[in-house]
C-alpha cells in the first residue's frame, strides 16, 4: 500500500495529489507576496524582431519608493531613440515625473523605411524635443488621481485585498481543486494511458467540465466577494443595484443551463508521481486537433521557480506557427519573468520576435537628481 500510494500512483490518485499541489502553491505565494518587506523593485529586459525587420530594444530599471528610473532604447534601419524615464520625490509623496528622448534625429529615415514619406516635415519641432529633458508636476497627477478616487472610489488597501483574495481561494481551493463529487469542476472522462511528455513521465486524461457544479462553483464565487470592498468596486456608480443585479447573475445563470458542455473538454498531462498537471492543451477548431490547439503548461524542475507557458500551434490557409507567452515566478519573493516567442509564416512572410523582462523586488535605495533645464510638458503641448 505504501509503494502504490507514494511510488506507483494510479491516474486517479496523481489528479487529485496534483490538484492539492497546485493549491496549496498559490496559498504560498499569495501569503508570501503580502509579506515581503521590500520596498522596491527592479527592472531588466529585452526584445529583438528579426523578419520581416530588423528591430530590437533594451530597458533598464530601478525604483525605491518615490524614486527610480528607467532607461530604454529602440533601434531600426541604423536609427536609435534612447528614452529615460525619471521619479523624483518625497516618501510616500506622489513624485515628480521626467522624460527624455533622443535619437529623433534620424526618424526622417526610419519612417521612410517604414514605408512613410521621405520627408516627415516634423524635423524642426523634433529637433526641439530632441535630448530635452520635460517634466509633469506632481500637483497635476495629485488633481487627477484625486478626482478619480472620489468619483470611483478604486482604492484597495493590503487588508481589503487579501480578504478578497481569502475568501476567493477558500471557494478555489474547496472547487476548483476539489475531486469530490458533488464539488469538482473538473473531472476525469477518460485515462488516456502513461506517456513522456516534454521529458517528464505523466499520465495522459481527458478532462471535462461538470455543469452544475461550474454552476455552483460560480455562484459560490459571487457569494465569496460579498460585502467585501470587491463587491464595492463592482457596484461603483450603481449604489442603489444588487450585486446580482450588476453581474445579470440571473441570465449568467441560464446562459450556463443552456449551453452545452459536451465539448467542454481538455486533454490534461498530469506527472506521474502526483506533483503538479504539467499540461492542459485546448482544442479549438473540431477536426483539427493536430494542427490547432492551445497549450497551458508548467515545466517545474525543482526549487521556488515555476515556469509557466502559454503555447498556440496554428495552421489555416493564410498562417502557420507557434506563438508563446512565458511567465516565471519566485513563491518566495514574488520577483516575475516575463517572455514571448513568435515564429510564424503569414501569407508566406515568416515572422520572428523574441523578448523578455524581469522584475526583481530590492531595498536597495535609489538616488535620483531633478534634470536641469527641463521644461514644463505643458510647453510641449503648446508647440504641438
Amino acid at each position: 500500500a505504501a509503494y502504490l500510494t507514494v511510488f506507483k500512483k494510479s491516474p486517479e490518485s496523481a489528479w487529485k495529489s496534483a490538484l492539492a499541489n497546485t493549491a496549496v502553491g498559490i496559498e504560498k505565494y499569495l501569503e508570501n507576496s503580502y509579506n515581503t518587506e521590500q520596498k522596491g523593485f527592479k527592472i531588466e529586459g529585452d526584445f529583438k524582431v528579426s523578419s520581416p525587420i530588423a528591430i530590437d530594444g533594451s530597458s533598464e530599471g530601478q525604483w525605491y519608493g518615490s524614486n527610480g528610473s528607467l532607461k530604454s532604447n529602440i533601434g531600426a534601419s541604423g536609427a536609435r531613440i534612447n528614452m529615460e524615464y525619471r521619479t523624483v520625490g518625497e516618501e510616500g509623496a506622489t513624485p515628480d515625473l521626467y522624460l527624455k528622448v533622443d535619437g529623433l534625429d534620424g526618424v526622417d529615415d526610419l519612417i521612410a523605411s517604414f514605408g512613410g514619406p521621405e520627408q516627415s516635415g516634423y524635423s524642426e519641432m523634433l529637433a526641439t524635443i530632441n535630448d530635452q529633458w520635460f517634466f509633469i508636476d506632481h500637483t497635476l497627477i495629485d488633481q487627477y488621481t484625486a478626482s478619480a478616487d472620489s468619483s470611483s472610489g478604486l482604492e484597495l488597501t493590503e487588508d481589503e485585498l487579501k480578504e478578497i483574495s481569502n475568501k476567493v481561494m477558500a471557494v478555489l481551493k474547496d472547487r476548483m481543486f476539489s475531486t469530490e463529487s458533488d464539488k469538482a469542476v473538473f473531472t476525469i472522462a477518460e485515462t488516456l494511458g502513461k506517456e513522456d511528455f516534454e521529458g517528464t513521465s505523466s499520465y495522459k486524461m481527458r478532462v471535462q467540465v461538470d455543469k452544475e457544479n461550474f454552476k455552483e462553483f460560480v455562484t459560490a464565487l459571487k457569494d465569496a466577494i460579498k460585502d467585501t470592498k470587491a463587491e464595492e468596486l463592482l457596484k461603483a456608480g450603481n449604489t442603489d443595484a444588487t450585486l446580482e443585479e450588476v453581474l445579470d447573475f440571473d441570465n449568467l445563470l441560464k446562459d450556463l443551463e443552456d449551453a452545452d458542455f459536451s465539448k467542454a473538454t481538455a486533454d490534461v498531462w498530469v506527472e506521474a508521481n502526483g506533483g503538479f498537471i504539467r499540461n492542459v492543451r485546448i482544442y479549438p477548431e473540431e477536426g483539427k486537433e493536430d494542427s490547432n490547439y492551445l497549450d497551458i503548461g508548467m515545466n517545474y524542475t525543482g526549487g521556488d521557480v515555476f515556469p509557466f507557458e502559454i503555447k498556440a500551434t496554428l495552421e489555416d490557409d493564410s498562417m502557420k506557427g507557434t506563438i508563446a507567452l512565458g511567465l516565471e515566478i519566485n513563491q518566495t519573493n514574488g520577483d516575475a519573468g516575463l517572455s514571448f516567442d513568435v515564429d510564424v509564416d503569414s501569407d508566406g512572410a515568416p515572422i520572428k520576435a523574441e523578448g523578455k523582462l524581469s522584475i526583481k523586488g530590492s531595498n536597495d535605495e535609489v538616488n535620483v537628481e531633478k534634470p536641469a533645464g527641463a521644461k514644463n510638458i505643458f510647453e510641449l503641448l503648446a508647440g504641438f
